[in-house]
């Protein structure tokens, strides 16, 4: 039972990375022209050239054929997984989410990154869609807390984002990207205090109301939570960090260590709990 469980995840796991993958080259695409004048964006296959956009948009439609195989027998292949001595069975598909995926994505690349404030929830939206996938490839409920906390999350990190674009590009900004020009600073700092602190207060309800005794010893986790979310944004409005989300993961040692506690401590709370 739980080889086909990490091999159901595992193989969503490819088709989602495949999925976005491609999406992310239509985006490319799609933005070829503004990414040619972006200082970082330029270096890119597609924008300096050396992937032609044919080739790149044929490579897309191949990683789309893929994904959506891999979702079809995950739906295909029947599974049940037993929790806390009952057998759950909900119907749920993967290719409905991947395929839910596919449209959000191609209508913020088109239309809706073009709107402030809307953009950063649609992105979250695509982050739950990520979450919901895990759970339809095990067939399982989700549950809504883990949802909520997923999106503000996303939430917060797509406004650290934007304030990261903000500071890096200055005045070329909306030569960029058009909505930046309907952001500010202060604006911003102040969503991602007000975000900040609702990431904070859902993740500790989720610890405190679960229904099971995992949840009671998940409140150890909180403090590692608010060290987290507070060292990033002090690293983004210290350090106008934030334009790149994974080089402050990738280089910033006190937040790995934080992210590294919270793991081994979920880990062992699931384990012996």
């Amino acid at each position: 039972m739980q080889t086909e469980a990490v091999t159901r995840c595992v193989l969503a796991f490819i088709g989602f990375c495949l999925l976005s993958g491609g999406l992310y080259i239509v985006n490319d695409v799609t933005d070829i022209k503004r990414d040619r004048n972006h200082p970082l964006k330029k270096n890119r296959p597609i924008a300096s050239g050396r992937v032609p956009t044919v080739t790149a948009l044929i490579f897309a439609l191949f990683l789309f054929l893929i994904c959506f195989a891999i979702s079809a027998w995950i739906d295909n292949s029947p599974f049940e997984v037993s929790s806390f001595g009952k057998v759950m069975h909900v119907e749920y598909s993967v290719t409905i989410t991947f395929f839910a995926y596919f449209i959000l994505t191609i209508l913020y690349t088109t239309i809706l990154k073009r709107i402030s404030i809307l953009d950063v929830i649609i992105i979250a939206i695509g982050f739950v869609l990520r979450a919901v996938s895990g759970a339809a490839a095990l067939n399982v409920v989700i549950s809504p807390w883990l949802l909520l906390c997923t999106f503000l999350l996303s939430v917060y990190l797509a406004l650290a984002k934007r304030r990261g674009e903000l500071i890096q590009l200055g005045k070329d900004s909306v030569n960029h990207r058009d909505n930046l020009a309907e952001y500010s600073i202060t604006d911003i700092d102040q969503f991602l205090s007000i975000t900040a602190a609702t990431n904070i207060i859902s993740y500790s309800l989720y610890t405190f109301i679960a229904d099971n005794a995992r949840g009671s010893y998940l409140m150890v986790t909180i403090p590692m939570v608010i060290f987290g979310i507070f060292r990033y944004q002090s690293l983004v409005v210290r350090k106008g960090e934030g334009a790149n989300p994974e080089e402050i993961l990738l280089n910033d040692r006190p937040l790995q260590i934080d992210i590294l506690l919270w793991i081994i401590a979920v880990v062992l709370i699931f384990k012996f709990s």
